[in-house]
């Protein structure tokens, strides 16, 4: 299939900028991930862009491509028909400065190319006033426009001897307005962008040009060294790793989930969820990622970062389900109703009501990901760190495995058994004893050894189902569903154990389309996290040349750029079960019943399913949108997920023939 043209990603370990395939910025927080943005055209028609185009607006094609293994993005404006580029535009952001450069870099002299910015603060809801003024950088005489709202500021420097004219909102023009430049470009060009917030004092930026360009992509082959990855698909491995290292809020080795809000997977769905936060579960997930890649500091970075924000409360859950970046516990949810939303889907949601959910497999991701740190290292000591800590969650779990939540999936309104959750919780408790073995707590680790097999007992008895010949996706609910591959990739069974190999097979039947996985047959688009744990299962059972069919599959699917969302693209193309699917679905989930109370459970939980759903709908509206614009509908971008999966995928399969 033909890749589809999103967006590219660059960071600077604080933020993130989206930066289209013709080269305009149109979304960019300051001075957070999390924070308000000041470009986010992405998800409403009239806010805040950054745009550098050629005058002559008829003769454009562009290419785009990341500069060698890096988060340095060169898109590259030619002659329609083909021939040299125009120009072309080189975008960064310095790793740890609040600073985004564009180098505009000649193709042909004389070009000529019009500069357009329209800052739009906190989310379009605080007034700006422009001011104009004159700076030096590195000895150059540069145009200093700076707009204000507040104590956010956003100063845009341009070099003087390039701009030619077209000025907009120079001194003493004020609200809300941008500025446009006509800049003639026959060197390089590079505009400086500097923001800073809370009453910071301003800073005068360093000279940049080509040669910043070539530290900053330096300063990423050194970090990509770490790794002495050389499996197959090199290339896509480096690019997750830079992905999730992007995604990473240095100050605190929080890892977010993705870099933007309220881009659904479905129009009209209504599930436009913030996933600028700190997930427990994923972060979990990509410490492991990076621990297994090699990235140590990275992979413990987050793991203290989860332990700091832990809950110590007597008694209290250990874990909610996110955190703010900084480890707030307080992600109130809000709907900005002034804002269009993507391609017009609204409602647009700032805040995440999930971190308000009792999630119990929580605590297993955690001790998995602090065991895996541990199978890399060997480091005791930091078992040791972080042991009482082990104590309190090993306690918890005890106490409270047997309890119902709100599962993986973080369905609002439908608490009940889910089997996930329950094998997680036996994760804890291995992980737990593996790790009070290590540091000499025989009696605590014999102890929870103990719990942990009462946990399987439970699983089995009342999560598998032999005339089904698989896990079922909750107590109450006899209804087969991917995340149970969390079973065996979890160890609580082998992978060639009979049970996750029925359940394989099953899943190959029902919710396998062309290498890619759904997680149910109620969900039937391609999922990307269960598709990798499909191949990594596959992996770690023994059959390569599976794995690698579905990795393969996957990477059809990323953007142009190699970049994943949450749902594979093109997943609109591929069919839906069929009728004996459902029928078969059906006859179990009115059957395979204990007890009438049993049916009357799952019921009364579908039931608040469906009623709860009525919430996501609330000041939804489903734009009408062609199918290729519906195909950009695939979840929020980047995923940090998608990611991961693919690092941990590929390490599984090094070495295996």
């Amino acid at each position: 299939m033909a890749h589809d043209k999103f967006r590219g990603i660059i960071g600077n370990g604080e933020t993130c900028a989206l930066v289209g395939p013709e080269s305009a910025i149109d979304w960019m927080c300051i001075p957070r991930f999390d924070s308000g943005f000041v470009f986010g055209r992405l998800i409403d028609s009239k806010s805040g862009f950054f745009e550098i185009r050629p005058a002559d607006e008829g003769v454009a094609v562009w290419r785009q491509k990341y500069v060698a293994d890096s988060a340095v993005l060169r898109s590259e404006c030619a002659v329609r028909g083909g021939g040299a580029p125009v120009f072309s535009v080189t975008d960064y952001m310095p790793w740890g400065r609040r600073e985004l450069r564009r180098l505009i870099t000649p193709g042909a002299a004389g070009a000529k190319v019009v500069l357009e910015l329209l800052p739009t603060f906190d989310y379009r809801r605080s007034p700006h006033s422009w001011r104009r003024s004159e700076a030096v950088v590195g000895g150059d005489l540069h145009v200093l426009f700076t707009a204000s709202a507040g104590t956010d500021s956003l100063r845009v420097y341009a070099p003087a001897s390039a701009v030619e004219g077209g000025v907009k909102c120079a001194a003493g023009e004020s609200a809300c307005g941008g500025i446009s430049l006509l800049l003639n470009v026959n060197e390089d060009v590079e505009i400086i962008t500097v923001y800073s917030t809370s009453g910071e004092d301003a800073y005068a930026p360093a000279p940049g040009g080509a040669e910043a360009v070539r530290a900053e992509v330096e300063r990423w082959k050194r970090w990509l060294s770490v790794s002495e990855y050389d499996g197959v698909h090199e290339d896509a491995f480096r690019r997750s790793l830079i992905t999730m290292k992007t995604l990473t809020y240095e100050r605190s080795g929080a890892i977010l989930a993705a870099g933007t809000t309220s881009i659904p997977q479905h129009p009209g769905s209504g599930s436009n969820w913030d996933y600028r936060f700190s997930w427990i579960r994923d972060g979990s997930y990509t410490a492991a990622a990076y621990a297994e890649a090699g990235y140590i500091d990275e992979a413990k970075a987050f793991m203290d970062y989860a332990f700091r924000v832990m809950n110590r409360a007597p008694g209290g859950k250990p874990w909610q389900p996110l955190y703010r970046i900084d480890g707030d516990p307080d992600c109130a949810e809000e709907i900005l109703e002034h804002l269009d939303g993507f391609m017009g889907d609204r409602p647009v949601r700032i805040g995440n009501l999930a971190y308000q959910q009792n999630q119990t497999d929580l605590e297993g991701e955690v001790l998995e990901a602090l065991w895996v740190i541990y199978e890399k290292t060997r480091d005791a000591d930091y078992l040791a760190k972080h042991y009482e800590s082990v104590r309190e969650v090993a306690s918890f779990v005890t106490r409270n495995w047997a309890g119902k939540d709100n599962g993986i999936w973080e369905l609002r309104g439908v608490i009940t058994h889910y089997t996930h959750s329950k094998a997680m919780c036996w994760s804890a408790m291995d992980r737990a004893s593996r790790i009070a073995g290590v540091l000499g707590g025989e009696a605590e680790a014999d102890a929870w050894r103990a719990t942990a097999d009462a946990i399987k007992r439970d699983v089995v008895r009342k999560g598998w189902k032999p005339l089904m010949g698989a896990f079922v996706f909750a107590y109450d609910c006899p209804f087969p569903d991917s995340c149970l591959l969390a079973i065996p990739l979890s160890g609580m069974f082998g992978p060639r154990h009979p049970k996750p190999v029925s359940m394989a097979k099953r899943f190959e039947s029902e919710i396998v389309y062309d290498g890619l996985v759904a997680r149910n047959i109620l969900e039937p688009a391609p999922f990307l996290l269960v598709t990798y744990w499909m191949a990594r299962y596959y992996a770690l059972a023994g059959k390569p040349e599976k794995a690698r069919r579905i990795i393969d599959a996957t990477l059809e699917h990323t953007t142009d750029l190699g970049l994943f969302c949450e749902q594979a693209l093109g997943g609109g193309d591929v069919p839906e079960p069929g009728v004996p699917i459902f029928a078969r679905a059906a006859f179990e989930m009115l059957t395979m019943h204990n007890s009438p109370a049993s049916l009357f459970s799952m019921a009364k939980s579908f039931y608040n399913f469906y009623t709860n759903r009525s919430m996501f709908k609330e000041n939804t509206e489903t734009p009408d949108v062609p199918p290729e614009k519906a195909r950009m509908f695939k979840g929020n971008f980047p995923q940090v997920y998608s990611h991961e999966e693919l690092v941990r995928t590929l390490m599984a399969l090094k070495g295996k023939s």
